[in-house]
Formats: C-alpha cells, sequence, structure tokens
C-alpha cells in the first residue's frame, strides 16, 4: 500500500470525439474534375510573321523584286552574219545619200548683220567643197561665227534640195561705256559681257544722225551706205564690204575730196593735211565727231544708254563678263529703265555706285545712286518732269524721301 503522504500520478485526460451534429450537413469532396475553359482546349493555329521590311539608310523600305529567269536564245552562226551584213547595207546606204550630188549645196546664202558683215560671216564659215544639206557641219560652222564677239548664235536653214542658209544673231547692247583715260568706246551686251571695243571715228549729218563710222562701230549703215555713197570704183577701201576696212573710210573720203581739190590747186591738199580736212564742214552740213560727242551719237542711234566718268581702272576684254561693280550697276539701270525713259537720257555718270547719276537730255539732273527700286525712281522722276515747271535737279537714291530742285520763275 501506498503511504497516504506518497503522490498520486495524474490522470491523463482521455480525448472526446466530436460528436456530428445533426443539423449540420456533411460536405463531401467532389471527385469529378472541373471542365477547363473552352479556350485552352482549343488550338489556334500559328499566324506566320511578316518578314521584317529591309530599310534603307534614310528609313524608306526597300523593295525586293524577284528575279525572273529569262530564256535564252540561241541564233545560229547565219542569223548574225545576215544582221551584220544587213547593218553594213543600211551605214553604206547612208553614207551613199549624205554625200549624193543631188543634195549638194550649190545655193549658199550667207547673210550679214549689222555688225558682222557678209564677207566676215564667209571669212569664218569656210564651208569645204562637196558640202551637202545632209552631211553640213553645222557644230562647226556655229563654232566658228561664235568666235566673233557679236554674234551670240547662228542659225542654220536647210531648203531641200540644193540652199543652204546661215544667219548669225548678234549680242543685244544694253550700253555703250565710253573710257575717257583711253579715249575708247566698249559695248557691253544685256547679259552682262564685254562685246567689243568700237571706233569713235563717227560722221553725221546736219540731223546728227550718224551716216558713217569707223571699224566696229553699232552702226548699221557703215557698211551699205560706205560702199553706195562713194560711188566710184576707185574707192578700193569699202569695196570687200567688211566692217573692218570701213576704218580707213573716213580717211578715204577725205582723199577723195582732196584730190577734188586738187584740180584747181595740186598742192593745197598737202598743206590742209588730212587733221585740217578732217575737221571742215561739207556743205550737206554732215560733220566728223570724235570722243564723248561719237559716243553719244552712237548710244542715241542704237537706244542704249552711254556710260561716261568711267574709271580709268576698268579693264574690258571681249567676250568676257563685266566685273566691275559699279559697270554692272549701270547695266541694272540700263536693263530697268523703259525705252522711253532711257532716250529721255543723254548719259549715265558713273563714279562710284553711290554717286551714279543720269543727265537727261533737258539738261535735268538725277541722282540715282543704287540699282534699288528702279521702276520706282523712274516714275517719280517722270511724273515730276509731268508736274513741275522748271526742275533742274532730282535725288531719287530713296525713292520714299525724294526731293527736286526748280528754277526761279522769271
Amino acid at each position: 500500500m501506498r503511504s497516504a503522504g506518497a503522490s498520486q500520478p495524474k490522470a491523463r485526460p482521455t480525448k472526446r470525439k466530436p460528436t456530428a451534429h445533426a443539423s449540420a450537413p456533411v460536405l463531401k469532396k467532389r471527385t469529378t474534375p472541373r471542365s477547363a475553359p473552352a479556350t485552352s482546349f482549343v488550338s489556334v493555329a500559328a499566324k506566320p510573321r511578316p518578314a521584317k521590311e529591309k530599310r534603307t539608310a534614310k528609313g524608306t523600305p526597300s523593295i525586293k523584286v524577284p528575279h525572273i529567269a529569262l530564256p535564252s536564245i540561241a541564233l545560229p552562226g547565219g542569223v548574225i552574219a545576215a544582221v551584220v551584213g544587213a547593218v553594213a547595207v543600211v551605214a553604206v546606204l547612208v553614207i551613199v545619200v549624205m554625200n549624193a550630188p543631188i543634195f549638194a549645196a550649190t545655193n549658199i546664202q550667207l547673210n550679214g548683220s549689222p555688225h558682222v558683215s557678209q564677207h566676215t560671216v564667209e571669212q569664218l564659215a569656210q564651208i569645204p567643197d562637196g558640202t551637202t544639206l545632209l552631211n553640213v557641219n553645222a557644230e562647226k560652222i556655229t563654232e566658228s561665227l561664235e568666235s566673233n564677239p557679236w554674234v551670240e548664235g547662228v542659225d542654220i536653214e536647210r531648203q531641200f534640195p540644193n540652199t543652204l542658209i546661215i544667219t548669225p544673231h548678234e549680242r543685244t547692247i544694253a550700253a555703250i561705256a565710253y573710257i575717257t583715260a583711253d579715249d575708247i568706246a566698249w559695248a557691253i551686251s544685256d547679259d552682262g559681257t564685254w562685246i567689243a571695243p568700237i571706233s569713235l571715228a563717227v560722221t553725221v549729218d546736219a540731223e546728227g544722225n550718224v551716216v558713217g563710222s569707223g571699224a566696229g562701230n553699232p552702226a548699221p549703215v557703215d557698211e551699205n551706205n560706205a560702199a553706195a555713197s562713194a560711188g566710184e570704183p576707185a574707192d578700193a577701201a569699202t569695196t570687200d564690204g567688211d566692217a573692218g576696212t570701213d576704218a580707213a573710210g573716213d580717211a578715204g573720203g577725205d582723199d577723195a575730196a582732196s584730190s577734188s581739190d586738187a584740180s584747181d590747186s595740186a598742192g593745197a591738199t598737202d598743206a590742209a593735211g588730212e587733221g585740217d580736212a578732217a575737221q571742215q564742214v561739207p556743205q550737206d552740213g554732215s560733220q566728223q565727231l570724235s570722243g564723248l560727242d561719237a559716243a553719244l551719237a552712237l548710244a542715241r542711234q542704237n537706244g542704249v544708254l552711254l556710260f561716261a566718268d568711267v574709271a580709268a581702272d576698268v579693264d574690258p576684254s571681249s567676250n568676257q563678263p563685266v566685273t566691275s561693280e559699279v559697270i554692272r550697276a549701270g547695266i541694272d539701270y540700263a536693263n530697268g529703265f523703259s525705252d522711253d525713259f532711257i532716250a529721255q537720257i543723254q548719259y549715265l555718270s558713273l563714279p562710284s555706285i553711290e554717286a551714279i547719276t543720269a543727265y537727261l537730255t533737258s539738261g535735268v539732273e538725277v541722282a540715282l545712286g543704287a540699282p534699288e527700286d528702279i521702276q520706282s525712281k523712274e516714275l517719280i522722276v517722270m511724273r515730276l518732269l509731268e508736274q513741275e515747271h522748271g526742275v533742274t535737279y532730282i535725288n531719287v537714291r530713296t525713292p520714299d524721301s525724294y526731293s527736286f530742285r526748280s528754277a526761279p520763275a522769271e
């Protein structure tokens, strides 16, 4: 027996089984699997990815052209020989036709122009014997004629069966520049090109019209009128009909005049000399000009501006562009003014761009300045000349603030 003081062992707690309540429903696990979404079982056909487009350096897609194999055609040797023979026959026929006498250029018409005589055209064209309308070398003829600084282009016309017409076209003169230091005048084209120097040995009639001129002058009458007015075979200096021979035309006229005086006194001509004879005014009122007066007459006859007071360092050269800024400014005025206004300008003074001044035939001085607002300047000048009386000076360097002076009324 255990003593009363001995400790009793602890009883283990008994596990109670949970009692099921009658009211609580019993949940059973679903044994059948859930149906998966339809899309998970439907197979979708894979779409082919588009091929990446190759792009150029600028980002634009490049298109690849598929290679198409062309069928090769093998020609028999006989066919090739026949084709080559046919080409050779055609070539021979072309050569024969081009050189056929039926198309020989037997009627060649060479037309001259105011500054390029017919004789000069004949010398430059140099059409060889045997030329036909089909084998004529038009390129060579054009190149040869354009070596003359006055010629800008050439027309070559064929009139079958035998006529060939060659006509040079001259440059358009915009102005004549008179260089006082050299006592020489140069023609300037409207595209800003130095054309050629012109002689200042000019003869005018009583009304101031040019009736005779020296070599290279822009006077359409220099060749034909000189030969017509001579009327004598003894004047051999003008029988060629070339402009270059007219350089001695005035001297020849003086010799003719002195020879007529020799019938009265044989020694009078030798004593007078050519210089004194040139200063004499004939009974018909004609007069020989030189220097600035001759340049003025030539510019007036051709309806172009005359540039005066040109700097001595200006160095013109035929067929070369104008490089002087002040001369180019004058060309801008020449191309910008109307023909009616140019007819009223005696000359354009060009000491500098800022000091460009037009001197009118009426005596009015017009300060123009730089070639800006050219048409506005012309309109202001024309309006003042019409509305104001006694105007002597107009300043249109700045058209928005122009000014003018008038002579006091008497």
